[in-house]
């Protein structure tokens, strides 16, 4: 499934690529409640055409992840993988970098990495980063929202932050470097939906997404028809 958008980085391009959603992890543990219900987001979501991008920073990406792959397990034969991993580096946390279906920042061609940056600074409200690994942060946080061509933006983003603040990166007006932070301000400049599960109305809405796929399964033959957003 395909669709035809203009990236935020370049406005005068338009390209044809699959439907992306992000996946922000934000090294919160989670309950059990809460990791079943990200899986059962991210296998509903793959059901119904979107690809999953995350970070591989915590709980969330990986619940996401398990969700999503469930759903291209179940066809014999396989179906392609439905998500990707764009970590910073070539080994983080669990994940390995394989050019596959996990991409290491710092493995992307130095004309993208310095791109990427550029765009991580311009919405970071730290004017000058020294650190290597902020700066490397940075960009990988632009390359998640971006795609590793800069050029396949997400269409919205899933996190979970309990004190329940993050409002298209409101909360984060003042000056200290966060990885989350600093992709939260630039969904917000991109005017990107952002989901926060634990935001009670946004979890309601996501229920009831889930609730109506689950329904869709047994009363239609393409119960991918359900869009995300609209059933939101």
């Amino acid at each position: 499934m395909t669709q035809c958008y203009t990236s935020p980085v370049n406005q005068s391009v338009s390209v044809v690529f699959l439907m992306w959603y992000l996946g922000i992890g934000s090294g919160v543990e989670l309950t059990s409640s809460e990791s079943g219900l990200l899986e059962e987001l991210g296998y509903y979501l793959a059901k119904s055409g979107w690809n999953l991008r995350a970070g591989g920073l915590g709980a969330i990406d990986d619940a996401l992840v398990s969700g999503a792959s469930s759903y291209v397990k179940g066809f014999i034969p396989e179906i392609a993988c439905m998500h990707e991993l764009i970590i910073p580096f070539s080994q983080y946390r669990n994940y390995s970098a394989d050019g596959d279906a996990i991409h290491a920042y710092s493995k992307l061609p130095s004309e993208i990495q310095n791109q990427a940056l550029g765009i991580g600074e311009r919405y970071s409200k730290k004017s000058r980063l020294k650190s290597r690994f902020q700066r490397q942060m940075l960009g990988c946080g632009a390359v998640l929202v971006n795609g590793t061509d800069l050029l396949t933006p997400v269409k919205f983003a899933i996190t979970l932050f309990r004190e329940d603040v993050v409002v298209r990166g409101e909360s984060y007006a003042g000056s200290a470097f966060s990885y989350e932070s600093n992709i939260y301000r630039l969904l917000s400049a991109y005017n990107i939906p952002l989901f926060n599960v634990a935001n009670e109305e946004h979890r309601d809405r996501i229920i009831n997404f889930i609730k109506l796929k689950q329904r869709a399964s047994t009363q239609v033959s393409n119960p991918s028809c359900i869009s995300f957003k609209k059933a939101i």
